[in-house]
């Protein structure tokens, strides 16, 4: 059997880049159900449209296309016009494969076929298995699911089976809702026989189930399988949710047994999930509430259950999604602390399920994120923290390596925390740890991408920690940062993220090293680096993490400049970051603000150097005020930014500094107004 290197390879115009992107993370973070596979959807390689001006595809992008076990195509009316998606999908029919080419329908027109490439269209009118993200079509949860049963090689039903089976063990899809209307039939039937001996009303109330029920069912059987068998759409999904309204709109709560509530509980969240994905969320919120009052009302009957309250979990959490897909970050964090209660007492009845423990971190891991972004650094780090000790003894205990991919991340997360708002040193002993942990993984895997993304993230963070320690150490871990970016790269090819890796870990490179090195990579290789951050910033302008790339890395560019006496670029490039940032989508959320900020010390700074001493206190005047703005009273980069911003001036700045001296930070404080001397 042939070992391929790549599971699948993603063909896609310039202006579909956001969904190859989406596409290429779901696949290889999604964990098939050990019932179909023991294989993971991983590596994926992700190509990019504009490779280079010459009209041939390069020996690389040959040599993956050659060594993918699938081709993926992105279709739209740009990758019908698109020569390079052409040639790809060519050169791959090239290969005898045309079987294992498979499609995501991203844009055009849904009534017709203006989004598949002339390549693969054929006059049989057979077409490659295409999943369909157009309005009204699968969505992205289904379209998923039929790309990996495609990739897989297993039956669409099969994997949604087993899918929700994982998730909750006795609940099943929708489209396998027949055989439960089958057994509820034969319950209904059962329960009539004793119903007549009971009362005349009780006979009447039974009919009136049994026969909704096989209406139901009959649907089911009839056109609904018809429709599935030939494509999952959510045209025919919202046929399922109209016949399912019926039958429960005619059949009262209280006249249902537990298990047959809890089948309408899930129908009504499914129901619910098909009207979000369509953009529907306030009708998509009032089916999870009708769901998670079923639920809650159950798990009350036995609270044990672990099908009951991971139900139940299941409604908090997708309150919680329509909660933060409206913004309403707060609510949307009750309904997430509303989960992680949920599924903590099921966990605490099954203390050895090891799924249901691994789903706990999980919860504990997102809600310890949100905190993290809302400010409330002290909770996200027990929630975080929490989530690394169950993550650790899940891995140890069954040495799966996402486990351990997993458990790496999370401490980094908590290390960054600690960075922040602990101790310095404790974060570096969790991060050297973390290092050794992904050294091993890598070692182990090394044909893998994502072990040398968890390398590269962990020496990043070890550098920034020994770096706040003032700790040349720091130079040694950036440099193994970039070590395995590049690997990673060379893995992933032009892959953005590899790229974008690259990028950063040589610009963090050049800054360390002007501070602790008396040498320091050339300036035309961080320029080119920086150049790197400025095109990937010009893929998806709406995307903020990649201006707030941009701008660490302008800032980082900026460092070494100013090392060199180039002040009046360095401030440039500063307030060119500054511009990018003001004028983002989320301007106003605390990583743009600090980032901001952090532009107004460095401006200061290299207008003191200049000896533009109006312009830097007027610069200083502006740190002052947008660290006011700034709701963190903990974060230690804010108050370094402070002390740094009274610094000669106010006091405080001496208490601002010894608070930070006693968390290990090893502080490089100087005037950037003019009247005070360096301090270390």
């Amino acid at each position: 059997m042939i070992q391929y290197r790549y599971k699948a390879f993603i063909s896609y115009a310039h202006s579909d880049e956001r969904w190859a992107r989406w596409l290429q993370r779901s696949l290889e973070r999604y964990r098939p159900p050990t019932a179909v596979s023991a294989d993971r959807l991983a590596p994926i390689f992700r190509d990019r449209e504009d490779l280079a001006a010459a009209s041939d595809l390069s020996s690389s992008i040959v040599s993956a296309l050659e060594d993918s076990e699938a081709l993926i195509v992105v279709c739209s009316p740009a990758a019908v016009a698109s020569g390079w998606v052409a040639q790809e999908i060519q050169t791959y029919i090239d290969l005898g494969r045309r079987d294992h080419v498979h499609c995501l329908v991203v844009d055009g027109d849904p009534s017709g076929d203006d989004a598949l490439p002339e390549l693969l269209r054929s006059e049989s009118g057979h077409e490659p298995m295409a999943a369909d993200l157009r309005p009204g079509k699968d969505g992205r949860q289904l379209a998923l699911l039929k790309l990996a049963a495609a990739l897989l090689g297993v039956e669409l039903d099969s994997l949604r089976q087993r899918e929700l089976r994982r998730r909750n063990q006795r609940l099943v899809a929708i489209a396998a809702a027949a055989t439960v209307g089958m057994v509820v039939t034969s319950g209904l039937a059962l329960a009539a026989v004793f119903a007549r001996e009971e009362a005349e009303v009780a006979r009447q109330e039974t009919e009136i189930r049994q026969k909704q029920a096989e209406t139901l069912v009959g649907f089911m059987l009839g056109d609904l399988r018809t429709k599935l068998e030939s494509v999952g759409r959510l045209d025919v999904m919202r046929d399922v949710g109209a016949a399912a309204t019926d039958y429960f709109a005619a059949v009262p709560a209280e006249l249902m047994s537990d298990e047959e509530l809890l089948q309408r509980a899930l129908s009504i969240r499914q129901l619910g999930t098909d009207r979000a994905s369509e953009g529907d969320l306030d009708l998509a919120f009032e089916m999870f509430q009708e769901a998670r009052r079923m639920d809650a009302a159950l798990v009350d009957r036995a609270p044990t259950d672990a099908e009951r309250g991971l139900a139940l979990a299941d409604d908090h959490y997708w309150i919680g999604v329509v909660h933060y897909q409206r913004d309403e970050l707060t609510a949307a964090l009750d309904s997430f602390f509303s989960q992680r209660d949920a599924v903590a007492r099921v966990a605490d009845a099954h203390p050895h399920d090891v799924e249901i423990r691994t789903n706990l971190a999980y919860v504990r891991n997102n809600v310890g994120l949100i905190l993290r972004q809302q400010g409330e650094l002290d909770a996200a780090l027990d929630s975080l923290s929490a989530s690394r000790e169950v993550l650790q003894a899940l891995a140890a205990d069954t040495g799966d390596r996402f486990l351990l991919r997993d458990a790496v991340d999370v401490s980094v997360a908590v290390a960054d925390l600690e960075w922040r708002i602990g101790d310095l040193r404790r974060a570096e002993e969790i991060l050297t740890e973390a290092v050794a942990v992904a050294g091993r993984l890598q070692a182990r895997y090394p044909g893998d991408v994502g072990p040398y993304e968890a390398l590269g993230l962990a020496h990043s963070y070890m550098g920034r920690v020994l770096y706040a320690q003032g700790n040349a150490r720091a130079v040694e871990h950036v440099g193994a940062e970039l070590m395995a970016a590049e690997r990673r790269h060379q893995i992933a090819l032009d892959a953005p993220d590899a790229r974008r890796a690259v990028a950063m870990a040589r610009l963090r490179s050049g800054a360390f090293a002007a501070r602790f090195a008396s040498s320091y990579p050339e300036l035309e290789v961080l320029a080119s680096a920086h150049r790197t951050l400025e095109e990937l910033a010009l893929l998806d302008e709406s995307d903020v993490s990649r201006v707030r790339d941009l701008a660490d890395g302008r800032y980082f560019y900026a460092q070494v400049l100013a090392a060199e006496g180039e002040s009046e670029r360095a401030l440039a490039l500063v307030e060119s970051a500054q511009a990018r940032l003001s004028s983002a989508s989320d301007a106003s959320s605390f990583e743009t603000q600090r980032l901001l900020a952090t532009g107004y010390a460095l401006s200061a700074r290299y207008l003191f150097a200049a000896g533009q001493l109006a312009e830097a206190v007027e610069a200083k005047r502006r740190l002052l005020a947008s660290l006011d703005a700034i709701d963190s009273e903990n974060d230690a980069r804010v108050i370094e930014l402070r002390a740094l911003a009274l610094v000669g001036s106010d006091p405080a700045a001496g208490t601002l500094i010894e608070s930070l001296e006693s968390r290990g930070w090893a502080l490089d404080v100087r005037d950037i107004g003019g009247s005070a001397a360096a301090r270390n």
